[in-house]
């Protein structure tokens, strides 16, 4: 089993009625759906969806503890870049992840917590993955914020660091919780945002369930800007996991 966490069902690029994919029970907002994609061969995947902010992913990943036996665990999703390099529906791959927790007011950017759960093989799938498909891509550090935090200043603050790539919601307790369980991880995520575009901080202040219309929340952004951006970010998660999953099922066997 390869379980696939993001925060919202924009993030998900698989058609679920399409592959018969099985809706499975989960408790509050959580959604979860079982199934196979031909890209992953005869490897059953699972999607678990938790929503924004670390509450709801601490649930989510406290009921796949005991409700989902996962060999295989992957971030996926959106992030808004701190580099200059990084621009809308580049991937970025990551093994290492940070969470600045608190206030910014408390936050040493100097000082950040790095997990760094690093799978080899699937580090060299992914990228192998971008390189087949003529992907740009960027590997490096991920930091999970809080979105409410996540503006355009902290981008470029973070910028200071080199080594930090891009912000994400959850990267950081899926990584812990790989880590705690000595599951194999790795993030992939395609920018929505990067760091020299005005009004860049698009998430900022946003707390959205699984599934609900993040565009009803967002006041700056013009519903075809916000749709433009889903778009190309999607559609370049779309070509990584199909490659991805034909990597992977060459590569890896599931007992």
């Amino acid at each position: 089993m390869i379980t696939f966490v993001s925060t919202h069902i924009d993030e998900v690029i698989v058609d679920f009625l399409s592959y018969n994919f099985n809706t499975i029970d989960c408790p509050g907002e959580i959604l979860c759906f079982q199934g196979y994609i031909p890209e992953f061969s005869d490897i059953e995947i699972n999607f678990l969806i938790t929503g924004s902010g670390e509450s709801r992913s601490l649930v989510a990943l406290n009921w796949l503890e005991k409700n989902i036996k996962t060999h295989y665990l992957i971030n996926i999703g959106f992030s808004d870049s701190t580099s200059e390099n990084a621009t809308h529906g580049h991937i970025i791959i990551s093994t290492s992840i940070g969470n600045l927790f608190g206030y910014p007011i408390e936050w040493d950017l100097n000082d950040i917590k790095f997990s760094n759960n690093v799978n080899n093989e699937l580090f060299n799938i992914s990228r192998k993955s971008c390189y087949l498909g003529n992907i740009d891509f960027h590997v490096g550090k991920s930091i999970s914020v809080a979105n409410n935090f996540r503006t355009d200043k902290l981008k470029k603050w973070i910028n200071t660091r080199k080594d930090i790539l891009s912000i994400d919601n959850t990267g950081y307790f899926i990584g812990k919780y790989a880590e705690k369980h000595k599951i194999p991880f790795i993030s992939i995520t395609s920018i929505l945002n990067y760091i020299n575009e005005n009004n860049s901080d698009l998430m900022k202040d946003l707390d959205y369930s699984p599934n609900e219309k993040i565009i009803n929340k967002i006041k700056i952004f013009s519903r075809s800007n916000f749709n433009n951006k889903l778009k190309v970010s999607r559609s370049s998660l779309n070509k990584f996991i199909k490659l991805f999953g034909k990597e992977f099922s060459s590569s890896i066997k599931i007992q």
